[in-house]
Parts: structure tokens; C-alpha cells; sequence
């Protein structure tokens, strides 16, 4: 007979074990920032202010960064138990240092390198010879430099951050810095600055992250877990209220920056977070794995540097929610039936009483029936009725309830009580959380169970006892219902009509009622927030002018589309449903010129796990030509297979606009000849060419005659006309390897490619002088000019562009000199010209 209750023991300490537990303790903890106060800590204050720490048990001090201040340091050290740091915590971990990283802020780095807008400086490769600042905590860009080819001499690391007054005030060539911070107060200085990003280079690393050391994994690993949860609810508030974040920090904890500062860097800072792509705080393995790859690639870190135990897991331990709460279910229901196979043998041989047995098999019915109602998708509310039932059903003298906490985490709702009075359930729903707040009020603030066997004496009970009385309620317990992950979902209660305290069975039911209704809760949940994805997935995806989608590479080979929006349709013509099937149809549309391109940046996207980001053509039958934006994040599955997740856009009037912008940058507005930048970038190209095959060309300068008086008496309109007309005529003159470009007025510039001769040169000139001469008939004007030509001649005359320049333009003055509607060929002798 002794069997029984040792058997219902082991059960229950196998569950237990399974289950686990958690308490929040009330802890005095510190987060080390990598920084001063500002928006880029956003997240943190508003778990504070919000009551997200104190909410599960943690007072937590912000410790602002200064200078000198590690936060690896201080957390390995153990002066704090939590910091911020950025990607370089892979470093730090292979250095020696037992780092943890719990969770990813920003999914990208914002670190950049800045530089002067001025000459001499337009490629990173034109820094080598410069200094430059980068601040301790911006690894990334030392990769970026030295795929460059920057000398390490050239780079000094500081241990503060640069301050945009390092490159206005000339105190460095170029410095690191964030494009959330710096660019405001570049622009409110009117300093013309340029950037440099890693992501124009394929690095793509993580920005600031949550870390911890191993001993605080491993000693308190439900304080990491509290802090973890706290802390990513903190940045979902900042999320939606920016502004009034900003307003906390101005009052609470910095006033070195103005608003204007603060709104900047927030704009900057939101869509780091990604939390329409990703859960804010996701961290990917693989991308950790791509990191330490790039600094392995820049000799930063050994190539084959282990990072297993730096990814914070939680549920290492833990299958899926659902998978295991049916492992569990199927192990408790084969030790049960062995359980009760077991009793009926010793009831046999020793007379066992054989309503135990019936109690069992009862209460496991009851537990299918709630399982199978789990399995059919039931309401909420009749899975947690039923499960209350069947409780009550084990001790008749007994009410149970379930309790729901809402999505703030700061009361609870009636879930099911059935058999409690309505006034009762009426006035308990929405009851806050809180210590001494009843049985359940108090059990959801503390995370563990509340046991009160005599409400009239209890202090928890003191607002509540007539309400209680009222009831006819003399003893309440209250267990903790948890998901799987230990986030708090709600209470399970038993109630009592008399002071009553818990038998070990009544422990074993309550908890046996809390657990079974996690699971219902969790998975209950699960599905309406896929379901609200999906819907919220579905009305965007129909809005957004793009298309958005899932797309699959499978270990077979096969391209399939999982998810792909309607735009679909209008943007290609193509079924949804049946690109979910076969891609192939989609790529068929690629333009001739950049299908390889296409294919080639999915395969290294696919190889390295790295964003996939192009801008590429398709041929459509109806629109002809289209420019389209690609984008999207790989994801390597368990059976091998690759998954973007992503959007198309059309950039077709973007391209189009920028090549007219482009042109119209490069070519004279009125003529359509080159100006003088562009000229100047071609005659450069003619210098280099020359030099290094040693060949010559010669350099026209061209001053129209006569050309003023008819623009002033005629008018601009006139002359406009007269000019384009001349252009026109000169440009037949010449190969199409010549260049011929406006430079002023009707002053132009014209670069003969190869030319070996003086009298070559001259050729082309007397070309020219004789197609002006010939007289235009404009609007009913005869109109007669000329032109003056200038020539001087590489290298006879000059090796450089200014030397030609200035030459061949005192050849033209000479030539107007010399009585107009001729050409002269510079010559030292020039020199005295006009003076």
C-alpha cells in the first residue's frame, strides 16, 4: 500500500524536472554601456521607466560608458553583470574572454568611415597616406580598410569615440563613426563630408548586442533569461514610441544632446532593429558564422575559430513547445499506464484498494480529452473550461479558476471559472499585478506559487477578504502557469469554501492543471499571432508598391516560391499558387545582359549566407525594358536548404532619372557636348594613355568671332540656336575618337586622340574655320562668323592639363591677335603676346 504515493512521487518529480520552475528574485543588477547616454540606449531606459526589470524581479543600474570605459572588461571582471558591445565580441571571445551573446539590437552596424568632400579624396584607396581615427569598438572598418589596402601605419585606434570636430578641424584625414550620430552635426556645421560603409563591400555585421559572461549562464541562468525578455520588451515600446523615449532622456539622463540630436539618431536607429523582417533581438548562428569568417578572411581571428557557447540559447535543453509537450505527454501517459500495470499487480498480490486505479485512469481521460481538443484547434476558452472541470472534478469540494495576464504584463483576466459566482469573476477581472494582491495577484508578481490557507487572517487577502466572504471562499492556492521558454502566461487557482491547507496530492493536481494549461495557452497563442502575421503579412504585402516574398533553393536543386504577394501578377503576369510550385517561370524574364549577374549574386548569397542585393533588368513583352531592386536575407535550413526572405521593388523611373541626372551632370545643357568636367576627366584619360604608350595628341581652343554682337542684337534665342548649329557643324569635322566640349560662352575645346602632327592638327582646325565661316540662315537671319583656333600639342607643349590648357589658349589669343577666322600653333615666343 505504501507504493502508491512513492509512485505518484516519482511522477511528479519527473515532471517537475521536465517542467523546471522559476522565480524571479528581487536582484540588484548592472548593464554596462559601450557609450554616454543617448538614443542608441533607448531600449534599455524604457524597460526601466516602463517597469519591464522591476516587473521581473531586477533593479537594474545603467552605467553609462566614458572613455576609457570596456564593457567586456567590466563584465568578464564581474563589476557588472550584463553589457553592449558590437560584433567585436567574437574577437573578445577568441582573446580569451568567456562572452555570451544574448541577443542582436541593430541587425547592421552603423559604424562608417567619414571623410572630407574635397579633392584628392573620392576612393577609400585615396586614404592611404592619410590618418585616420577609428574608435575601439569598430573592428568592422579595420576589415574594410585593409580589403582596401590601407596601411596599418596610416590607422590609429583611440579608446573614446571620434567626435565629428576630428575631421572639421583637420586633427585627422578620416575618421569612424555612426551614421545614426555624426551626420547631424556635419550638416549643421555645412561640413561637406563623404562616407564610406562596409556594406558597399559586402560586410555586413551586426551592431550593438546584449552579452553576458559564461559564470552568469551558468549560475543564474533565470536572471539572464528575465533581464533578456525585459530588455528586448524595452526596445519593442521604443519601437513604438520613439518621442516619447527621447522626452525620458532629456529629463532623466543626458542634456548633452538637443532634441533635434536625439530625433535624428532615432530615425537613424529604428529601422535598425528590423522588427518588421525579424523578431527584434533575433540572432542568427549562421550570420555569427559569416562574421567570423570576414575577420578570419582579415586575418583578425584564426580560420578556424570555434564560436560554440557564444550564442545565448535558452532552449538548448528544449524542443519546441508543442513537440515537447506531446514528448512529455506520451512519456507521463507510457509511466502511468506501466504505473497502473504496476499497481494492479501489487493490488493483486496485496489487496490494493482498486479506486486508486480508477482515479488515475479518470484523471488520465480527462487529460486526452483535453489534448484531443488541443489537437482540433478548440477555443480557448473551452480547452481552459474543460481543464478546470476536470480539476475540480478530482475534489469535489473544490472551485477552481485560470487567469490570463494581458499584453503588458501588468493584470490579469478571467480565462475560465465556471463554477466561481459572476460577481466574483466580474470583480477579480483585470486585477493587477502586484506583492500582498491576493493569491493571484501576488503568485504573478513573485513567479511562484502562493499558498494562503485562511483568507480572512492572510495579508495578501486584506482588500479582498469581504469580496472573498462574499463568495463564500475560505482558502485560495495559486500556481504559476509558464510557457515553455518560463515567460509567465497566467494562474491556475484552487479554491476552498473553508480555511483549508494543500495535501501532497492537491501540490501534484494544481501543478499537473498549471502545466496542461501552458501548454494550452502557448500553443493557443501561437496560432493567433501566426494568424495575425499572416493577415497583417497579407494586407501589407497588397499596399506595398513591390513584391514580397520566400523564396527556396531545395537540396535537389529546385527553385520554389513558399510565399510570394500578389504584385506578383501585375508586376509579371504570374500565378502566385504556381510559382509556389516551380520558380522556374519567374526567371524566365531576366534581360540577356544581366542573367548571369543574376545567378552568380544568388550563388554567393547562397554560399555565404550573405544579404542578396541587385539591381538588375527584365524584358516584359508589354513594357519592354524594366530596372528591378532586389533584396533579401538567406536562411539555411536543418535539411540543407537555402530560404531568402525578401522584396522586389521596380526602379525603372529611379534609373532612368538618375542617368538623365547623370548626364545632365556631364554634357552641356544647350549644346549636348561634354562640358568641362567631363572633358577635363577625358583629357586626363588622354594624358595617361599617351604617357604610357608615348603617343601624342593635340588640344584645341576654339573662341568664336563676331559672335557677341549678334547675341546682342538678336537676341539669346538666336544665338541659343546659333551655337547648337555651329556645334553641330564642328562635330563633323572630327573622328568619332575626338572629343569636343563647351566650355563657356562660345568658347569650346576640342581633344584630337592620336594626332602625330602639327599639320594634322591644323588639318582638322582649317576643317573647322572653314564649316563656321559658312554662313547660317536663322529665322530669316543671314548670319556670318568665324572662329579663332588655338592648338598645342602633347608632350611638345606641355605634359600636364594645365600646361596644354594654358597653352593652347594663348595659341587662340594669338590667333585673335593676329586679325581673327585663323589658327595658330602655340610657340614659345607667345609669351610676349600682349604684353
Amino acid at each position: 500500500m505504501r507504493f502508491i504515493p512513492h509512485l505518484s512521487q516519482l511522477l511528479l518529480l519527473f515532471a517537475s524536472y521536465c517542467i523546471g520552475s522559476s522565480a524571479y528574485a528581487l536582484e540588484n543588477i548592472t548593464l554596462q554601456l559601450n557609450g554616454a547616454h543617448a538614443f542608441q540606449f533607448a531600449g534599455y531606459y524604457a524597460a526601466q521607466e516602463e517597469g519591464y526589470y522591476r516587473d521581473v524581479g531586477l533593479k537594474v543600474n545603467l552605467e553609462e560608458g566614458i572613455a576609457n570605459t570596456n564593457s567586456v572588461t567590466e563584465v568578464t571582471k564581474g563589476r557588472a553583470q550584463f553589457g553592449v558591445g558590437t560584433s567585436s565580441l567574437l574577437l573578445a571571445r577568441a582573446a580569451g574572454s568567456p562572452v555570451v551573446a544574448l541577443a542582436v539590437i541593430f541587425q547592421h552596424s552603423p559604424y562608417v568611415i567619414y571623410a572630407p568632400h574635397k579633392l584628392g579624396i573620392n576612393t577609400l584607396t585615396d586614404l592611404n597616406d592619410k590618418k585616420i581615427l577609428l574608435g575601439s569598438q569598430s573592428d568592422e572598418l579595420l576589415v574594410l580598410l585593409r580589403r582596401s589596402g590601407i596601411l596599418a601605419n596610416h590607422v590609429q585606434r583611440i579608446n573614446n569615440s571620434t567626435v565629428p570636430n576630428d575631421l572639421s578641424s583637420g586633427k585627422a584625414d578620416a575618421i569612424s563613426g555612426r551614421f545614426s550620430s555624426q551626420p547631424y552635426y556635419f550638416n549643421r556645421d555645412h561640413f561637406a563630408y563623404q562616407t564610406f560603409s562596409p556594406l558597399s563591400e559586402g560586410i555586413d555585421f551586426y551592431g550593438d548586442n546584449l552579452f553576458t559572461s559564461e559564470q552568469e549562464v551558468q549560475h543564474h541562468p533565470q536572471r539572464v533569461h528575465a533581464f533578456v525578455e525585459a530588455s528586448l520588451r524595452g526596445w519593442r515600446y521604443t519601437k513604438e514610441h520613439p518621442d516619447e523615449i527621447i522626452r525620458l532622456i532629456l529629463s532623466k539622463y543626458t542634456e548633452q544632446h538637443p532634441r533635434a540630436y536625439l530625433q535624428f539618431e532615432a530615425n537613424a536607429i529604428i529601422p535598425l532593429l528590423q522588427p518588421d523582417l525579424s523578431d527584434i533581438g533575433n540572432s542568427n548562428p549562421e550570420r555569427w558564422k559569416s562574421i567570423a569568417r570576414t575577420y578570419a578572411d582579415a586575418d583578425m581571428l584564426a580560420p578556424d575559430t570555434n564560436i560554440d557557447g557564444f550564442i545565448y540559447d535558452p532552449h538548448a535543453e528544449e524542443s519546441s513547445f508543442i513537440q515537447r509537450s506531446m514528448d512529455l505527454t506520451l512519456l507521463l501517459l507510457s509511466l502511468i499506464s506501466l504505473g497502473i500495470f504496476f499497481v494492479y499487480r501489487i493490488n493483486r498480490k496485496l489487496g490494493l484498494n482498486l479506486k486508486e486505479l480508477e482515479n488515475i485512469y479518470q484523471r488520465e481521460q480527462a487529460r486526452n480529452y483535453v489534448l484531443d481538443l488541443l489537437s482540433k484547434d478548440a477555443p480557448l476558452t473551452v480547452i481552459l473550461e474543460a481543464i478546470v472541470k476536470n480539476a475540480e472534478a478530482e475534489d469535489p469540494s473544490s472551485l477552481c479558476s485560470i487567469l490570463l495576464i494581458d499584453e503588458e504584463g501588468k493584470h490579469l483576466h478571467v480565462g475560465a471559472a465556471p463554477n466561481l459566482p459572476d460577481f466574483y469573476n466580474s470583480a477579480v477581472n483585470g486585477l493587477a499585478i502586484g506583492y500582498n494582491v491576493g493569491s493571484c495577484g501576488s503568485t504573478a508578481y513573485l513567479g511562484k506559487r502562493t499558498v494562503v490557507d485562511n483568507i480572512l487572517t492572510h495579508p495578501s487577502w486584506v482588500q479582498y477578504k469581504d469580496l472573498a466572504a462574499q463568495a463564500g471562499l475560505g482558502s485560495c492556492w495559486s500556481e504559476p502557469i509558464f510557457s515553455s521558454g518560463k515567460k509567465l502566461l497566467g494562474t491556475f487557482a484552487i479554491y476552498h469554501r473553508t480555511p483549508h491547507h494543500p495535501l501532497d496530492k492537491d501540490i501534484e493536481r494544481i501543478e499537473r492543471a498549471a502545466h496542461l494549461s501552458g501548454i494550452a495557452i502557448e500553443k493557443t497563442q501561437a496560432q493567433h499571432k501566426l494568424q495575425a502575421n499572416n493577415l497583417l503579412l497579407t494586407k501589407i504585402s497588397s499596399e506595398v508598391p513591390g513584391i514580397i516574398f520566400q523564396f527556396r533553393r531545395h537540396p535537389d536543386g529546385r527553385y520554389t516560391f513558399p510565399f510570394i504577394s500578389e504584385a506578383v501578377r501585375k508586376m509579371y503576369g504570374l500565378s502566385p499558387d504556381d510559382l509556389r510550385k516551380d520558380a522556374t517561370p519567374f526567371f524566365g524574364f531576366r534581360h540577356i545582359d544581366d542573367a548571369n549577374k543574376v545567378t552568380e549574386s544568388i550563388e554567393i548569397s547562397a554560399r555565404d549566407l550573405s544579404r542578396w542585393h541587385i539591381e538588375y533588368r527584365i524584358t516584359l513583352p508589354s513594357q519592354g525594358t524594366r530596372w528591378r531592386l532586389g533584396d533579401a536575407q538567406p536562411e539555411k535550413l536543418e535539411d540543407g536548404s537555402i530560404v531568402w526572405h525578401g522584396f522586389i521593388t521596380d526602379i525603372t523611373d529611379r534609373k532612368y532619372t538618375e542617368e538623365r541626372i547623370q548626364h545632365m551632370a556631364q554634357y552641356d545643357a544647350l549644346t549636348d557636348l561634354p562640358n568641362r568636367a567631363l572633358f577635363s576627366d577625358r583629357l586626363q584619360q588622354a594624358l595617361a594613355t599617351a604617357k604610357r604608350e608615348q603617343t601624342h595628341f593635340a588640344l584645341l581652343f576654339l573662341d568664336f568671332d563676331k559672335f557677341k554682337p549678334i547675341n546682342d542684337a538678336l537676341g539669346h534665342a538666336i544665338g541659343d540656336i546659333l551655337l547648337k548649329r555651329a556645334s553641330l557643324r564642328m562635330q563633323t569635322c572630327m573622328r568619332e575618337s575626338d572629343t569636343i566640349a563647351r566650355i563657356g560662352g562660345d568658347e569650346f575645346v576640342v581633344l584630337l586622340q592620336h594626332t602625330d602632327s602639327e599639320q594634322d592638327a591644323m588639318h582638322v582646325s582649317e576643317k573647322i574655320r572653314q564649316v563656321i565661316e559658312t554662313p547660317f540662315e536663322i529665322d530669316g537671319h543671314v548670319l556670318n562668323i568665324s572662329v579663332s583656333i588655338g592648338i598645342a600639342m602633347y608632350p611638345q607643349h606641355g605634359t600636364t592639363e594645365i600646361e596644354l590648357s594654358k597653352n593652347a589658349d594663348l595659341a587662340m589669343y594669338y590667333a585673335k591677335q593676329k586679325g581673327r577666322n585663323t589658327v595658330m600653333v602655340y610657340h614659345s615666343k607667345m609669351y610676349n603676346v600682349g604684353q
